[in-house]
């Protein structure tokens, strides 16, 4: 074989690596953080924007939304966001939005000004509310094969065709190409600064007196359910001065899905703590409240979220013993790892202590030692240990170790 057509061979085989690659990419759904794609069309039909840089238009969207965003609902609704490119404010109401390229007024967006350079998320929901100052959300949603149409006086803008993506990753214009990624930022820049200020603008932590108070993720003998079982246990605490209507309200042990287990009613008074059963089981009643989701007892965060999606209170539990908790000091203090939980009760050590004592009197067998001692300084004998019997009748010790 000459020179030439050894050459020739491995650009072939190489280029058939390279078909494999993109193809094993495309049925496997792998993608890279953030992957340039085809972006939107425009145009500037009657009444249009002429040129992408001028005006509102679609600055991004998710489409597969799993509990990266949540709407004041707290549902994971798909979104889109728009951005006022132009040097001067623009009115929404000469824009709507449509999943019909021939039917501009399918939602019609409110007469609300968005200044230079600012950004307004609409909900792709179904859920047709479009009044100025609140959270909108359009008449339809976006499904596969149909095109997401921005209009300016019944003239197209944008046109975007549904984007398949991977769960909770966005398809944003970045450096004004067109890319898959998963720092999504709704309502802020599309970068990771923007990604990060969306994050903390659901932190509401330091202002919240609702509090997780303490987590037990491997419980053995602790405490039962109404089954007689031994899940898992989420404790929560008010440390404010009035009663918490908990309807509504979210724990998760999820960063990307927040809102995993919602409690469906509830109260907890000032001062009470509320023990929730991380059984996986999915229910609530009157006497008991249980996630769809257990602790992991190799450790993992849990998340605390009102209604509306933003984290209240948050907390890393390491891994832990059979039977030993992650609880906070009395007040709001710090967590710590805890020899003797207090499911119900505030974590003291008084509460500890009460709680042990009547683990072991329920448990306690009728003959039990009373009394050890490792060496007697008084008489100078070796070892001790007393037995005691606590119930009414003689036992034959024969058969005891």
């Amino acid at each position: 074989m000459n020179r030439k057509v050894g050459l020739a061979l491995q650009v072939v085989v190489l280029g058939l690596i390279a078909l494999g690659l993109c193809i094993y990419a495309a049925l496997s759904g792998s993608y890279a953080p953030s992957q340039a794609v085809a972006g939107p069309s425009t145009s500037s039909g009657s009444g249009g924007v002429s040129g992408a840089s001028a005006g509102l238009h679609i600055s991004e969207i998710m489409l597969s939304n799993e509990g990266a965003v949540v709407d004041e609902d707290g549902e994971r609704t798909d979104w889109v966001e728009l951005v006022n490119n132009s040097d001067a404010a623009i009115s929404l109401s000469e824009y709507s939005l449509s999943d019909r390229d021939n039917d501009p007024s399918r939602s019609l967006l409110p007469a609300q000004s968005v200044g230079p350079g600012e950004r307004v998320v609409v909900f792709l929901s179904g859920k047709g509310r479009l009044s100025a100052g609140t959270p909108l959300h359009t008449s339809f949603g976006l499904k596969e094969g149909e095109t997401l149409t921005l209009f300016h006086n019944s003239g197209v803008v944008d046109a975007l065709p549904y984007v398949g993506t991977r769960d909770n990753l966005s398809y944003a214009l970045i450096d004004e190409v067109w890319t898959e990624t998963g720092l999504y930022s709704p309502g802020f820049s599309n970068d990771e600064a923007g990604h990060a200020a969306y994050l903390s603008s659901y932190d509401k932590r330091s202002g919240s007196v609702l509090k997780i108070n303490e987590v037990l993720s491997s419980n053995v003998t602790i405490i039962q359910d109404e089954e007689g079982l031994y899940p898992d246990f989420i404790e929560l605490i008010n440390l404010g001065g009035e009663t918490i209507d908990l309807s509504g309200y979210a724990l998760s042990d999820q960063a990307g899905e927040r809102m995993r287990w919602r409690f469906p009613s509830g109260q907890i008074a000032p001062g009470e703590v509320l023990l929730v059963f991380a059984s996986g089981k999915d229910q609530a009643d009157a006497t008991s409240f249980h996630t769809n989701f257990a602790v992991a007892a190799k450790g993992e965060s849990v998340f605390l979220c009102d209604p509306a999606g933003n984290v209240l209170d948050s907390v890393d539990v390491p891994d832990l013993k059979d039977d030993f908790s992650y609880a906070r000091a009395p007040g709001g203090g710090d967590f710590a790892v805890c020899r003797v939980p207090t499911p119900g009760l505030p974590n003291t050590p008084e509460n500890g202590f009460a709680l042990d004592r009547a683990f072991f009197e329920a448990r306690r067998p009728v003959v039990y030692i009373s009394e050890s001692v490792s060496k007697s300084a008084v008489s100078g004998e070796g070892d001790w240990l007393e037995l005691y019997n606590s119930g009414a009748e003689a036992v034959n010790l024969s058969g005891y170790s």
